[in-house]
């Protein structure tokens, strides 16, 4: 089969933007309503973040999961892992949370597992889809996609959650997984993005492949500042997983519904920003952009979780943020997509996602430590601090005048 001439708008990118922004839709709403259940009814954030490290530790394997991205076909793997999915979540339907949490820690632990197979498979595919002065604008509209989702996922979940419980938002949550699945029916995948040559080479040792893709991301001297940025941003990320439902708790005197709302006008400015970056994509360089959005992103959290108090004025710098937030998120796509090649993509998604993993989990199960210590204010505006100092590597990477090659495991 001939490769497809495809934009941004081709009926296949439409139909994998539909399976993405659906299936993160159902995410945010389980997401939220869980996560509010688990601190209401324990009020420990060490048991939030122990929940939070089971999701997280999965993608500790992305290195190894990443190989059967690029042996096995893409659209294939990610219909099953959309279909796996939207069977496991529902065990959580006869789980009593109160006496059974070890049940809900394992559901979300395998839930987990089957997103990160999922993650760089649809990356992969994107990738595919898409050439290259495309890439800017389509991975604009993937991202707006994606806070679409947000904007109304932790609303509505949070509203679920109030009125009827957590049962009616897992039943969703599993029907978003299987119209995802519906929707990467509908695709044709182009010769590019299906197997890879490691399939003409079923016997070869999984661990030959598994090294080739961290061989590809450690030797990589244009990596290093790079591995180095995502290290401080997932760990400041990290610590605000937990962080951040307290702060709405403890801090601000609020509720679900309002952690819904912060993350619904976070969308909708996210939504802007990535449309307005679609917009003029073709004049703003990625490798410029990413540091400056990083580094607003993070000066912004200082000032929201180190001086302000006023719920209302939180929301407003929250939404800059998660505005800022999304310029950065896209220009790291751009990026990806433009220098990793093709025949590797999904061990060095895998692998990079892996460590991230151990930033994300070293940030999470530092947050209690970190909150006792020195208090939850501090402890949060210290993730705006880490994240401006990401920001800048980056942009001494970039004035060195050397290549970004940037990966980062996405998103929903």
């Amino acid at each position: 089969m001939r490769p497809l001439k495809s934009s941004s708008f081709s009926p296949d990118f439409r139909w994998l933007w539909c399976a993405t922004t659906v299936s993160s839709l159902g995410d945010w709403m389980f997401s939220t309503a869980l996560i509010f259940r688990v601190i209401t009814q324990s009020g420990s954030i060490l048991a939030l973040s122990t929940l939070l490290s089971v999701e997280v530790g999965p993608m500790l394997f992305g290195s190894v999961l990443g190989i059967l991205v690029d042996r096995w076909d893409r659209k294939r793997l990610a219909i099953a892992t959309d279909g796996l999915r939207a069977l496991v979540v529902l065990i959580i339907w006869v789980v009593n949370i109160k006496q059974e949490m070890w049940i809900i820690d394992a559901v979300m632990g395998t839930e987990s597992l089957l997103t990160v197979l999922a993650h760089p498979t649809r990356a992969s595919i994107l990738s595919s889809l898409l050439h290259n002065d495309e890439r800017p604008r389509g991975n604009s509209l993937v991202q707006s996609g994606l806070n679409l989702a947000r904007m109304l996922g932790p609303a509505f979940g949070a509203w679920l959650l109030i009125k009827v419980g957590l049962h009616p938002v897992v039943i969703l949550d599993s029907l978003t997984y299987l119209v995802s699945l519906w929707c990467l029916t509908r695709m044709r995948i182009p010769d590019r993005a299906g197997p890879s040559r490691l399939e003409s080479r079923p016997l070869r040792p999984l661990w030959l492949d598994w090294t080739e893709g961290f061989k590809a991301v450690i030797e990589s001297s244009q990596l290093l500042r790079v591995r180095l940025s995502l290290i401080l941003i997932l760990t400041a990320d990290g610590i605000l997983s937990p962080g951040l439902v307290t702060f709405i708790s403890r801090g601000l005197h609020e509720n679900a519904a309002w952690y819904g709302a912060m993350q619904s006008i976070g969308a909708v400015a996210a939504i802007v920003a990535g449309l307005v970056l679609a917009r003029f994509a073709k004049r703003l360089a990625p490798n410029l952009l990413l540091p400056l959005a990083l580094g607003g992103h993070g000066i912004l959290y200082i000032v929201i979780f180190g001086w302000i108090r006023s719920p209302w004025a939180v929301l407003l710098l929250y939404g800059l943020g998660a505005a800022s937030g999304a310029l950065w998120i896209s220009s790291l796509s751009t990026v990806l997509q433009a220098n990793i090649p093709k025949a590797i993509q999904g061990r060095v998604f895998g692998s990079l996602g892996s460590i991230q993993a151990l930033a994300l989990l070293l940030g999470i199960n530092l947050a209690p430590s970190l909150v006792k210590a020195l208090g939850l204010a501090t402890a949060l505006a210290g993730t705006g601090v880490l994240t401006m100092i990401a920001a800048m590597i980056l942009l001494t990477a970039r004035s060195s005048g050397k290549a970004t090659d940037v990966v980062i495991s996405g998103t929903p």
